[in-house]
This record gives C-alpha cells, structure tokens and sequence, in this order.
C-alpha cells in the first residue's frame, strides 16, 4: 500500500507573463498573433491570499490602515509613494464604519 501523495500537481502549470508597454506581445504565447486573438488566448493567473481579520469590530479601522499602509501588500508608484500613509488613513477612516456593520 502507498502512502497518499503530499502534493498537488497540475498538468499544465502557468507561465509567467511580464507585459510592458514597449514590448506588449513579448510574452505572448507562441501561437498568438499581435491581433486581438493576442488578448483572447493569453492565461491569467489569479493569486488568492488570506490576510486575516480583525479581532472586534473596534479592530477595524486599525486593520484596515495596517493593511492599506503595507508596501507588502499595496505598492503605490514611486512618486507617489509618499503619500500611502496618507491614502490608508483616509481609505481605513472612510471604511471602517461600513466595514463594522456586516
């Protein structure tokens, strides 16, 4: 008898993709044309994660702002980076109400 596998496998695995504006069809599959067939055979991938929850509903705004603040988690372009605390205390503020009722 064999023990259960302790992986998962996908027969085709996703490629990553690196799409630029110079160069849009340089990722493109090697099947694809530069016309709009391009955009209909390209694969996403989409990347679920659990970031946790606040603990009380009085943990909300903190949570919120923690996560809108996190470089990790929401990079905003260089430029404006500077103003990512500023855009999380405003986002948790606005939020956190509608966020507590349900």
């Amino acid at each position: 008898r064999h023990p259960p596998p302790t992986h998962t496998h996908c027969a085709r695995p996703l490629r990553a993709t690196t799409d630029t504006p110079s160069s849009p069809s340089s990722s493109a599959p090697d099947n694809a044309t530069d016309d709009a067939e391009t955009s209909s055979s390209r694969r996403v991938g989409v990347l679920l994660l659990n970031l946790g929850g606040p603990e009380t509903l009085d943990d909300v705004q903190e949570f919120l702002y923690n996560l809108f603040a996190d470089p990790d988690i929401l990079r905003l372009p260089d430029a404006v980076g500077w103003a990512q605390p500023l855009l999380a205390s405003v986002v948790s503020y606005a939020r956190a109400p509608t966020s507590q009722e349900g």
